[in-house]
Formats: C-alpha cells, sequence, structure tokens
C-alpha cells in the first residue's frame, strides 16, 4: 500500500508541475526546470522547491521499497517472521536508509550527477534491457515454436527477435554511457 499510494502522489505531483511549468515558460525553459522559477515569478521558486523535496520524498520511497524488497530477499527467508528476523530486518533498513542519507551529504551540489548516475544504473536497465531479455528468456521460444506452420510467421518472429536484441544492446549501451558520464563528473567534480 506504500508503494501504491507513493507512486500516486509522485505521477499527480510531477503531472501538476510539469503543467504549471508549461503554462508558466512553454518553450523557454532552463534545465533542471528549477531554475527558470526566478525572484520575478512572485517567490515561485521556493514553492517549487518545496514541492520538488515534496515529491522526492515520495519517489525515494518508490525507488527505495523495490531496492529494499530484493536485499531482504536476497538475505532473510519470506517464512521467517521471527522477533530476531524483524529486528535484522529493521537494522538492514536503516543501515541502507543512513547510506543514502550519506550519499545525500556528500553529493549534495552533485545533485544532478547523483541522479544521472542512479537513472543510468536503474532506469535504463528497467525500461530498456530487463523487459527484451524477460520476454527473450520466457515467451519468444514459445512464440516462435508456434509460428512454425508459415514462413511469413517465421520471418516475423524472427525479426521481434531482431528488435529485441537491437533494443537490449542500445539500452546497455546507453545504461553505461550514462553510467560512466555522471561517474566521471562527479569524480570530476570533487576533485576540483
Amino acid at each position: 500500500k506504500t508503494l501504491d499510494g507513493s507512486l500516486v502522489v509522485v505521477v499527480i505531483s510531477n503531472m501538476a508541475f510539469a503543467l504549471v511549468a508549461w503554462l508558466l515558460f512553454n518553450g523557454n525553459t532552463t534545465s533542471p526546470i528549477t531554475d527558470s522559477l526566478t525572484e520575478t515569478y512572485l517567490g515561485l521558486n521556493v514553492i517549487a522547491d518545496v514541492a520538488l523535496i515534496f515529491d522526492l520524498t515520495f519517489t525515494f520511497t518508490v525507488i527505495f521499497v523495490a531496492g529494499r524488497d530484493v536485499v531482504e530477499r536476497s538475505l532473510f527467508r519470506p517464512t521467517d517472521v521471527s522477533m530476531f528476523t524483524y529486528r535484522r530486518r529493521a537494522l538492514l533498513r536503516a543501515a541502507m536508509v543512513g547510506l543514502c542519507v550519506v550519499l545525500a551529504v556528500a553529493l549534495h551540489d552533485q545533485f544532478a550527477n547523483l541522479v544521472g548516475l542512479i537513472s543510468g544504473l536503474t532506469m535504463s536497465s528497467m525500461c530498456f534491457v530487463i523487459p527484451p531479455i524477460i520476454y527473450l528468456v520466457n515467451l519468444w521460444p514459445v512464440e516462435y515454436r508456434r509460428s512454425l506452420r508459415y514462413p511469413w510467421q517465421r520471418r516475423y518472429m524472427l525479426a521481434i527477435c531482431a528488435l529485441n536484441v537491437t533494443i537490449v544492446m542500445i539500452g546497455a549501451g546507453t545504461a553505461l554511457l550514462l553510467t560512466y558520464q555522471a561517474g566521471a563528473a562527479i569524480i570530476t567534480a570533487k576533485r576540483s
């Protein structure tokens, strides 16, 4: 329920913010959009910053719950509900949140690069790499065997396979490039 509620809040707040930004600036925005909000707009930059913090609080929940579930499933049995395991889970969650806080404090002036690093690693993989691989491993062989009756169906299924492999290669290349660029920007900024 926490994940569902957070996702709804994130979607609604992002849509509202995008609508307000579009109405105010149309095509004349800078990146990030919060840089466009200056004092000439009656303090909207403060409102935008508060709204951004509100949005990021719920976005953190959406991202964190998925990562927490993966880590907990790899370390604990789902059927173990003892008090000892509960305490270990709570300690693990506190350590994960603490790590996020340490990264946020250490990289507070590198927020855009940190977001680029995270999106390069996770979002590119979750959107462009993992779904086609799951399709190719689980569904494509079944559909290909069904298509052996007609030559045009075989060619179509081979084209679908080639398309998915291309998407995986482009997605993996993009993920690696974004991760490298963001990591290099963080390291370069820390040295100077």
